[in-house]
């Protein structure tokens, strides 16, 4: 049986480019993801704080309907220390009665 060698690529960003890696093709920076690591799109991000600290939208959005739906009081814990420490992203708000 044959091992694949090959890293995946991320199809959104130019060259071949490993998927978590924050260094793209041309030796750009990608700020990493507040909720996974990973680089984020620009495209697809919410700031926190322009140029410091941003999340990539679908994984915020999955954080955020987490929460809500298991009421977790960890997740709770989570999203306000996000807030506290990093700002509220602009069009990020979120509140949990």
């Amino acid at each position: 049986s044959h091992v694949s060698q090959s890293l995946p690529v991320d199809a959104l960003r130019e060259g071949d480019v490993y998927e978590a890696s924050l260094v793209n093709a041309d030796s750009t920076r990608c700020l990493p993801c507040l909720v996974t690591g990973y680089p984020v799109i620009k495209h697809k991000a919410l700031e926190f704080k322009p140029g410091k600290y941003a999340v990539n939208k679908d994984d915020w959005n999955k954080l955020l309907m987490l929460t809500k739906v298991t009421a977790s009081d960890d997740l709770k814990d989570v999203l306000h220390f996000v807030g506290k420490l990093y700002g509220n992203a602009t069009t990020a708000r979120f509140s949990f009665q």
